[in-house]
């Protein structure tokens, strides 16, 4: 008798315990920072995106450029750009085309609007880009690019 109790203390003892290491193994997981106006020149000022897939602009194979402040973007594919403003809500991001020259129906054109939601940075995916739910594939510093006005 006295073999079984101590057989069902050990068998309670590791059950808590194993119980107790799977909740301290669930901890976190989200490794992402949501891009607002008070982080984006931290987050993405200065720092250019290379995005193979379609993006939130429609087109892939691009590389979405942000100014120091963060509040001017360029994308470029191939030989097109577009250039404009970024607006942030939290954990949103609005780009307004001022100036583009992609073809008709190809890119981003003048005086559209786009949203991302989210708008935000993946820490375990080498801190790139994540626009709705598509991920840069590799992020540096910005190239001289001419934001325009």
């Amino acid at each position: 008798m006295q073999r079984t109790n101590s057989m069902m203390l050990g068998l309670i003892a590791l059950f808590v315990l194993g119980g107790s290491l799977v909740l301290f193994s669930c901890g976190g997981g989200d490794d992402t920072t949501k891009i607002n106006a008070s982080n984006a020149a931290f987050q993405v000022g200065g720092k250019s995106f290379t995005f193979t897939t379609t993006t939130v602009f429609g087109v892939a194979s691009a590389t979405l450029s942000f100014n120091t402040s963060a509040t001017r973007f360029a994308l470029t594919a191939g030989n097109s750009a577009a250039t404009g403003t970024v607006g942030y809500g939290d954990g949103s991001c609005t780009f307004t085309v001022g100036s583009s020259n992609f073809a008709g129906g190809t890119g981003p054109q003048r005086g559209q609007v786009f949203t991302a939601d989210p708008c935000e940075t993946n820490q375990s995916e080498n801190n790139n880009l994540t626009l709705n739910d598509v991920t840069s594939a590799s992020n540096a510093p910005g190239v001289n690019i001419d934001f325009g006005g």
